[in-house]
């Protein structure tokens, strides 16, 4: 892999690391060259633990730019993998303290991630969370070449074979949808996917994502209308892949069956308890909620209408416990005339 980085100093004073500059490592088999690596990966462990317990902002510490230009760049543009990640690290913790910095050297973490080796993967997709949580999307969107290129990033993430990459890329974008930092209807697909996708072998990642998302989607769903909304626009396209899924398992492989997933589904949509979770917040209105309840009438409606269109039973009878689940007491009277022809023209079909 090509080298990552080479420092240009801009007036300011704040080092940026480019992406295309070869830079040079002295022969590896000398035990200087050993020696020396060593003692810069010690130097490198003191200042990331400095810059984790350091709360000023580079123009406040100005020593911090001689680390940054003299060691940090260095390391992240060195030829041994080692140094690079801790070089990329504590650059990720200088970019926590200056938003410039952060802006300036974004698109390196997303060439880290994209093409590193599994390990820089993981340090870059860390940090590349973190910033987005600490400065947000918008800030640093104006610095890449497209807004996809963070949506490319965590599908990127989600979809790696490294379990330890799926983990750290759901880690970030839970914490980044509960925050309203990012909203991707399509990651959020995604998400519900890798909850429930089959598994032969259970690792540590495996397990640290099945339990950051069984916390996640419930709050997420209750904590906010626009994210019950966005679970409900990928719900039924989720309901027929994770179907598909499940209709081709494999002897070792282990899922949860469909009903069950339906029944998740429906209890995530819920709009009574996102009424009961928004009630305690001291803001609230009571009667400011009766858009919500349209939202599962609507998503009642779509299911109604892909039973009508349905050819394969079983699919049909999944979509049919799911609509049984979903709970629609209040809904308008436009939806339930809605909902009571369409069920009266799916009989006839009958």
């Amino acid at each position: 892999m090509a080298s990552l980085a080479d420092l240009d100093e801009i007036p300011t004073k704040r080092a940026r690391v480019e992406d295309n500059t070869e830079h040079e490592e002295p022969s590896q088999g000398s035990d200087q060259h050993i020696e020396n690596l060593v003692v810069r990966f010690r130097c490198l462990s003191i200042c990331k633990r400095m810059l984790e317990n350091s709360y000023e902002t580079l123009t406040e510490n100005s020593s911090l730019y001689g680390l940054l230009n003299d060691l940090i760049v260095p390391a992240v543009q060195s030829g041994d993998h080692l140094l690079r990640e801790e070089g990329l690290h504590c650059l990720g913790l200088c970019c926590m303290l200056d938003k410039h910095l952060a802006q300036h050297n974004i698109k390196l973490f997303i060439t880290c991630i994209k093409h590193g080796h599994e390990d820089l993967v993981k340090k870059a997709i860390k940090v590349f969370g973190d910033i987005l949580l600490m400065y947000g999307v918008e800030t640093m969107t104006e610095y890449l070449s497209s807004s996809e290129d963070i949506h490319q990033v965590f599908e990127f993430g989600l979809d790696h074979d490294n379990t330890e990459i799926q983990s750290f890329t759901t880690q970030a974008l839970c914490k980044l949808m509960l925050f309203n930092r990012f909203e991707d209807d399509e990651l959020l697909g995604l998400m519900i996917l890798l909850y429930f996708f089959p598994k032969t072998e259970v690792d540590e990642a495996c397990n640290t994502i099945h339990q950051c998302l069984a916390y996640f989607f419930p709050v997420y769903c209750y904590s906010s209308p626009a994210h019950q909304k966005s679970l409900s626009n990928i719900t039924l396209s989720s309901i027929k892949e994770l179907c598909r899924v499940h209709a081709d398992l494999a002897q070792d492989e282990t899922m949860v069956d469909p009903k069950t997933i339906t029944e998740m589904l429906a209890d995530w949509n819920d709009p009574e308890k996102l009424q009961t979770a928004r009630s305690k917040d001291p803001n609230y209105i009571e009667g400011d909620d009766e858009a919500i309840f349209q939202v599962s009438g609507g998503l009642a409606i779509e299911t109604l209408e892909l039973i009508y269109a349905e050819k394969e039973s079983e699919l049909r009878k999944i979509l049919c416990h799911f609509l049984l689940r979903l709970r629609l007491e209040k809904l308008s009277n436009e939806q339930m005339k809605t909902i009571q022809a369409m069920i009266h023209e799916i009989d006839q079909v009958k």
